[in-house]
C-alpha cells in the first residue's frame, strides 16, 4: 500500500478506521478502489468512505473500460 494511503488510514479515528477497513475489505472494483485511493491521497477520508459504501455496480461501466483498455494494450504489444 502506498505510504500516503497508509498514513491517511493510520490518521483516522479508531472507530472510523475499523469501519473503513471493513467496508473496503470485500471490494474488487478497480475503479472503486482507485477512487478511494484518490480521496485518501488528498486527505478526504469522508469521501473515501462514501465511495467505499457505494454499490460496486456503480463502477461496472468504468471497470469494463479499464478491462478493455488493458486488453487492447496487451494485444497491441503481443
Amino acid at each position: 500500500m502506498p505510504p500516503t494511503i497508509q498514513a491517511a488510514i493510520d490518521a483516522m479515528p479508531p472507530d472510523f478506521r475499523a469501519s473503513f477497513l471493513s467496508a473496503i475489505e470485500p471490494l474488487t472494483s478497480p475503479a472503486q478502489l482507485a477512487s478511494i485511493a484518490h480521496h485518501l491521497e488528498r486527505g478526504n477520508a469522508a469521501a473515501a468512505m462514501i465511495v467505499a459504501l457505494a454499490p460496486p455496480s456503480i463502477y461496472a461501466a468504468q471497470d469494463a473500460h479499464i478491462r478493455l483498455a488493458y486488453a487492447l494494450g496487451r494485444s497491441q504489444r503481443g
